[in-house]
């Protein structure tokens, strides 16, 4: 298939690939109290460790003030809080509490049971196959937005 072919088809399958994969992402959220934006912090902050609300809005690509928002909810909530770092008490990092993990633990166990009922029904090899061309997108993309492409 043509690159010009092949683009076409990927657009046109894109918006119901996203659209079906954030259903299944809030069906993991059905009946807590959390947004998709704060599932997504959350899943960062489980990742990523304690991080300053700077890194946070950057990697999301958010403004300050929506991120602080978010983070305010997640607070209210006790699923993260604001550590200050004893040397320099103006470095307030964000990290995830143990009600956070739960969440996240919950969420991301939901989201495989999903996921192997979806990839189940595709051969071990065709599976093989498309995790590494995401992986390659994906490279690809991070390079792009560290500007290094």
């Amino acid at each position: 298939m043509n690159i010009e072919k092949f683009s076409w088809r990927v657009t046109r399958l894109m918006p119901s690939l996203i659209k079906g994969l954030a259903r299944q992402e809030r069906n993991c959220l059905s009946g807590k109290d959390v947004t998709m934006p704060q599932l997504w912090v959350l899943e960062y902050l489980s990742h990523e460790g304690p991080c300053r609300m700077s890194e946070i809005a950057r990697f999301f690509n958010t403004s300050r003030p929506a991120t602080t928002g978010i983070i305010e909810r997640l607070i209210n909530q006790k699923l993260v809080r604001r550590e200050y770092n004893l040397c320099d008490r103006r470095l307030i990092m964000i990290g995830i509490t143990s009600k956070g993990k739960i969440i996240i633990r919950n969420a991301l166990n939901q989201k495989k049971r999903i996921l192997k009922h979806m990839f189940g029904k595709i051969s071990a090899q065709k599976r093989a196959q498309y995790l590494r061309i995401l992986e390659e997108i994906s490279e690809m993309l991070n390079a792009s937005l560290a500007g290094k492409e």
